[in-house]
C-alpha cells in the first residue's frame, strides 16, 4: 500500500518556518507540507516572501536526494466578507479536503501561493493518506503500524499525548483539553466506544474515505487506533486554547445549520453566563445550579475530564466573551463597518465579574450560596492561570552554598575518575566536565577520539549518542579535524546487533519499562523524567536538598557520582541532549508510553 504522509502548518514567522522544516524532515518519504499563512488584513504581509522562500528552499534541498518524494504546497489568503479579513489558516475549506480533492480528483478550487510541483499529478498516486499536525511528532514505525489497523473503506485516528517531561507545563497534563463542555462530553463519550473526532488529531484515510472526503461527505468520528502515538512536540498554553475557541466559536456561528453541534459549543458560554446573571438578580437557585452543572453533567459520569470542568467553570467569563465576541461578527458580517472586537477576555475580567456576581446575588438573595461559590471560583481565575504554566513536578532550586558544595562533589568526583571506566560513560564525564568548565571542548573532543567505543548496555547508547549530540553542538569550538567525530560516534553505536527491533531509544525505553523500578544501572535514570525513575535513582537526583544534608553521601562510583552532580546543578542537561540527538529524536515520543504503562516496541 502506497503511503503519503501529509503534514499541515501554519507558519506565521520565519523561525517557525525553520522549525516546521525540521519536523518535516524526520517524515518517511513520501511527504507533503501543505502550509497555511496566518490570517491577515492584507492579502501579502511583508515577511511572506521570506516564509515561502524558506519553505521552497528546505523542501527542494530535501527532495534533490530522492526526486519526488518530498512536496510542498501554500495556499494563498482568500477574503471573507464575514470576518472583514483575509483568511489563511481560517480558511473554511480545510487542507484535508483541499488535498483529498488533489489526490482524487487532481484539481481544487484553491489556489497556491507556491508549489514544488503540479498540483494535479497526485491524483491516484496513492492507496492511503495520513494527516498530521507540526505541532506533533511520532516515531517511524507508528505510520506503518496504522496500515495494519486501517478498516479498508474507512479511516482511523491515532491517539494524541503530551510529552512526559519534567519541565512541561501542568496544563500538559490534561490529555485532550478542550474549552467546550458540549465537546468534551462528546469526546470522553466516543473515547469510550472507542471512537475519537477526526478534526482532534492525526487521521489516516483510506482511498475510499478520501473520495467521501473529497466531496464533503466524511463522517464526523471515526475508530480511535490508542497503540498508535502522536506525541505533541510543544506544550500546550492557554494562550494557544484561547485563539483556537476563538476561532472555533467564530467558524461555527456561521455554519447555516441550525441544530448543528459546533452551533451549540460556540453559544453555550453565553447563556451559562446569562443565566447566572439572571439568577443571581432575581433570586433563583435551580436557575443558577442549572447553569454551572447542566453544561458538565456527563463530567460527573466520566471522572477522567472533571477536572477539565473545573477550569471551564473558571474561566467561563472568558469564554462568554469569545462567544458574544463571535456572535457579534455573525449579526453584522453584512454591515459596512469594520468589526471591531467588544473586549479582550483576561483571567482579571473573571475576577471583576465574581465580584459583580457576589453582588448581585445579595439582591435575589435565594440564589446567594451557588452564585457566591461560581463568584469565588471566577475570582480565582488568575490564580488558575498561573498554577497551569507552572512545571508539572516542581524542583526547588538550590541555594548558593548548596550549589557551591555540590559543585566541589562535582570537582573532586572528576578528579577521581579512572583511565578503566566504561569507555561511553567516560565519554559523557568529558562532556560534563566541559559543561562545568573543568574542561576545555577542543580537549574533551581529542580525549574522547582516542577512545575505542564499545556498547554493552543501553546506558552506553544513551552515553554515547548524548556525548556526539554535546560535540556536534561545540564543533565551533573544536579543530576542524575533528568534526567528522560526532558522526563516527553515531554510526558506531548504532549498528549494534541489539537494534534491530524498533530503533536506538526504542531499545533505551523498553529497557527502561521493564528493568528501571528494581536496581539497575543508574545511569539509566539519568535519561528518562526523575518523576519515572525515582524509585531507581539515587537520593541525588530526587531529593538533592536531603542528600546535602546527609553525613554520608557516596553514591556509587566517582564517574557515577560526578554524572549525577552535573544532573542537579545543570538541571538534567544529559537527557536534553539526548532528545536533540538526530539519531534518537525520532523515537522519543515512546517516552510518553512509559508512563501509560503501553510497551515501547
Amino acid at each position: 500500500m502506497r503511503l503519503l504522509h501529509i503534514l499541515t502548518a501554519s507558519p506565521s514567522t520565519p523561525e517557525q518556518a525553520d522549525d516546521i522544516l525540521r519536523a518535516f524532515r524526520r517524515l518517511v518519504p513520501p511527504a507533503l507540507l501543505f502550509c497555511d499563512l496566518s490570517d491577515a488584513d492584507a492579502a501579502k504581509l511583508p515577511q511572506d516572501d521570506d516564509i515561502v522562500r524558506r519553505l521552497q528552499s528546505g523542501v527542494m534541498a530535501l527532495d534533490a536526494r530522492t526526486k519526488g518524494s518530498f512536496l510542498l504546497l501554500v495556499r494563498r489568503r482568500i477574503w471573507s466578507d464575514a470576518a472583514r479579513c483575509y483568511l489563511g489558516a481560517s480558511q473554511p475549506r480545510t487542507p484535508q479536503r483541499v488535498s483529498a480533492e488533489l489526490l482524487i480528483f487532481g484539481q481544487t478550487p484553491c489556489i497556491f501561493e507556491a508549489a514544488t510541483f503540479t498540483p494535479g499529478a497526485l491524483r491516484q498516486q496513492f492507496d492511503a493518506v495520513l494527516f498530521s499536525s507540526s505541532s506533533l511528532s511520532c516515531t517511524p514505525e507508528t505510520p506503518a503500524q496504522m496500515i495494519d489497523q486501517l478498516p479498508k473503506d474507512g479511516c482511523l485516528r491515532a491517539m494524541v499525548v503530551p510529552r512526559c517531561l519534567d519541565n512541561e507545563p501542568l496544563l500538559s497534563r490534561l490529555p485532550e483539553f478542550t474549552l467546550s463542555a458540549p465537546r468534551a462530553a462528546l469526546n470522553a463519550a466516543l473515547k469510550k466506544r472507542g471512537l475519537a473526532l477526526m478534526d482532534a488529531g492525526p487521521v489516516l484515510f483510506s482511498k475510499r474515505a478520501l473520495a467521501a472526503l473529497a466531496v464533503g461527505q466524511m463522517a464526523l468520528f471515526c475508530p480511535l487506533a490508542e497503540n498508535c502515538v502522536f506525541v505533541r512536540r510543544q506544550a500546550p498554553s492557554l494562550h494557544d486554547l484561547f485563539q483556537r475557541t476563538r476561532l472555533f466559536f467564530t467558524q461555527s456561528l456561521f455554519i447555516r445549520r441550525p441544530f448543528h453541534f459546533p452551533l451549540l459549543c460556540a453559544l453555550v458560554p453565553l447563556v451559562q453566563i446569562l443565566m447566572l446573571s439572571v439568577a443571581a438578580l432575581l433570586g433563583f437557585e435551580s436557575l443558577a445550579l442549572a447553569a454551572l452543572l447542566l453544561p458538565e453533567i456527563y463530567a460527573f459520569f466520566s471522572p477522567g475530564i472533571l477536572p477539565g470542568a473545573l477550569l471551564r467553570t473558571v474561566f467561563l467569563p472568558m469564554l462568554a466573551v469569545l462567544s458574544l465576541d463571535a456572535l457579534t461578527i455573525r449579526l453584522f458580517a453584512r454591515a459596512r463597518i469594520m468589526h471591531i472586537r467588544i473586549l479582550k477576555p483576561s483571567t482579571i475580567g473573571c475576577s471583576i465579574f465574581g465580584v459583580l456576581l457576589i453582588a448581585a446575588s445579595l439582591i435575589g438573595i435565594h440564589a446567594l450560596v451557588p452564585c457566591f461559590l461560581a463568584g469565588l471560583l471566577f475570582l480565582s481565575a488568575p490564580l488558575f492561570a498561573q498554577a497551569l504554566s507552572l512545571p508539572a513536578r516542581e524542583h526547588i532550586p538550590l541555594q548558593k552554598d548548596e550549589a557551591d558544595r555540590l559543585q566541589k562533589l562535582a570537582v573532586n568526583a572528576f578528579a577521581d575518575i579512572q583511565e578503566d571506566t566504561p569507555v561511553a560513560t567516560h565519554m559523557l564525564a568529558l562532556c560534563g566536565g566541559c559543561m562545568l568548565g573543568l574542561l576545555e571542548p577542543d580537549e574533551a573532543a581529542r580525549r574522547i577520539e582516542s577512545m575505542t567505543l564499545s556498547i554493552l548496555s543501553p546506558a552506553d547508547l544513551a552515553c554515547a549518542l548524548a556525548s556526539a549530540q554535546f560535540l556536534r553542538e561545540r564543533m565551533a569550538h573544536c579543530d576542524a579535524a575533528l568534526r567528522p567525530l560526532p558522526a563516527s560516534i553515531e554510526t558506531h553505536a548504532l549498528i549494534q546487533p541489539f537494534l534491530d527491533d524498533g530503533g536506538p531509544l526504542s531499545y533505551i525505553l523498553h529497557h527502561g519499562k521493564t528493568t528501571l523500578r528494581s536496581t539497575v544501572n543508574p545511569l539509566d535514570a539519568l535519561f528518562l523524567p526523575r518523576r519515572l525513575s525515582a524509585s531507581a535513582s539515587p537520593r541525588i537526583l530526587t531529593h538533592p536538598h536531603a542528600f546535602l544534608r546527609e553525613s554520608d553521601m557516596s553514591s556509587g562510583s566517582s564517574v557515577e557520582c560526578f554524572l549525577f552532580y552535573t544532573s542537579v546543578l545543570l538541571n538534567a542537561p544529559f537527557e536534553a541532549l539526548l532528545w536533540r540527538s538526530p539519531a534518537a529524536a525520532p523515537y522519543w515520543p515512546l517516552l510518553s508510553l512509559i508512563e501509560e504503562g503501553q510497551g515501547a516496541n
